[in-house]
């Protein structure tokens, strides 16, 4: 229980780092926006949380010690797992055995929360207003893109182009809440940049690609103090870099940003979750539960999310209609990193490092391992292998079974 304890106080702690960033703490939620709120409500797969005898601790499959804190969601790419730590390394292991394969050193600080890999990449930004991507297989450098602004945010790579988001204010910063970050195109084959589109926000996170639109968001200054700073979100043209459309609220410092069909829903420090429509970025509807929650998963038109009142959500992406809930008996938040799909199944870990599986039909739960260690974030699949790190430099392998 002390664990536990420790564990909620820093992800308390950790929340309030981010608000530093971003202006962005934890009052009661402001009054629902004016617009469709959905109501409909399916009955809850469990009305109570539930009553769990206590679970013996599993034992990893594999463990492989990193070189410092794992605050970074492991990546699967074929065999290996690729990850960064908070010294800014960057590490390969193999997903079967854990052993290392290779390991990406600089000497200048690279920002852990930057990493992205997919398409044969491993892209991150580092100190000194850079970006770089390294060949996945032996992590060799390819090209290093001078921004002249740090990429603190993880940057989006899709159809051979990074976008890459930049701030003022951030990390080992001299935060300039009057400046103007930008979104950088570069092409990941050569690090050549393609287009630079300057913004109003001193920040931009969390970049998404849907229908040749890259959407982007953060917050700017605001001429007067509010519940929250205001939230501002663009959607470019990815050839261009045009603006498509913009969207204003008061939201806060985004926490993600997600597409599914023709919606695009954000959630940022007001703990509501808003869809627009992805063409024109005008207000769909809202879901406020005004409970702390983490990054949604979206499929077959369903979002799926987790909340800090210890429940988990499924809700029908075209309307915000709440489809499913179910409790989780945790005592600390119920959800953290991106709810991953295996067959029927979600699966997910807590801040707890417990691993959970739930069927997406009704939310019933099917597994629930207790680990014995704790996480900052989310993990990853492998076969039947949840894979995930911990604060000590730790990376696990859980069975998942059968």
């Amino acid at each position: 229980m002390i664990r536990k304890v420790q564990q909620f106080i820093f992800i308390l702690s950790a929340l309030s780092l981010l608000a530093a960033c971003g202006g962005n703490d934890l009052p009661a939620a402001p009054p629902t926006p004016d617009v469709h709120t959905a109501v409909e409500i399916a009955p809850a797969a469990t009305d109570a949380p539930l009553e769990e005898p206590a679970l013996p601790v599993a034992s990893p499959v594999w463990q492989a010690a990193l070189t410092a804190a794992v605050n970074v969601t492991p990546v699967i790419v074929g065999d290996l797992v690729i990850t960064a730590t908070a010294d800014g390394n960057i590490h390969a292991v193999n997903a079967a055995d854990g052993k290392s394969v290779w390991r990406f050193e600089s000497e200048a600080k690279i920002w852990d929360a930057s990493l992205r890999v997919a398409d044969g990449y491993v892209c991150a930004g580092r100190q000194g207003g850079e970006a770089f991507c390294l060949d996945v297989a032996d992590g060799k450098l390819l090209w290093t893109a001078v921004l002249g602004l740090e990429m603190q945010s993880r940057p989006a790579l899709v159809d051979g182009r990074l976008y890459a988001p930049t701030t003022h204010v951030g990390t080992s910063l001299d935060n300039n809440y009057g400046g103007q970050a930008s979104l950088f195109t570069l092409d990941v084959a050569s690090g050549e940049i393609l287009w630079e589109t300057v913004t109003d926000n001193y920040i931009l996170r969390r970049p998404i690609v849907a229908n040749d639109m890259v959407i982007v968001g953060g917050t700017h200054l605001a001429e007067e103090e509010g519940a929250y700073p205001p939230t501002l979100i663009y959607a470019f043209d990815t050839a261009t870099g045009d603006e498509r459309w913009r969207h204003e609220s008061e939201d806060g410092l985004i926490r993600w940003l997600i597409a599914d069909g023709e919606v695009v829903a954000f959630s940022g420090g007001s703990e509501i979750v808003h869809a627009l429509s992805l063409a024109t970025g005008e207000p769909l509807w809202n879901f406020g539960p005004s409970y702390w929650m983490q990054f949604p998963t979206a499929v077959n038109n369903t979002f799926f999310m987790g909340t800090g009142d210890e429940r988990f959500h499924a809700l029908d992406t075209a309307t915000g209609n709440l489809l499913w809930e179910t409790s989780i008996d945790l005592d600390s938040l119920n959800q953290i990193g991106r709810p991953l799909l295996k067959g029927n199944l979600i699966v997910f870990n807590a801040v707890t490092g417990d691993i959970y599986a739930l069927r997406q039909e009704d939310g019933a739960q099917v597994l629930h391992l207790d680990t014995g260690i704790s996480a900052r974030v989310g993990g990853a699949l492998y076969e039947n292998l949840y894979i995930m790190g911990d604060p000590e430099g730790q990376l696990y392998a859980f069975s998942l079974g059968e």
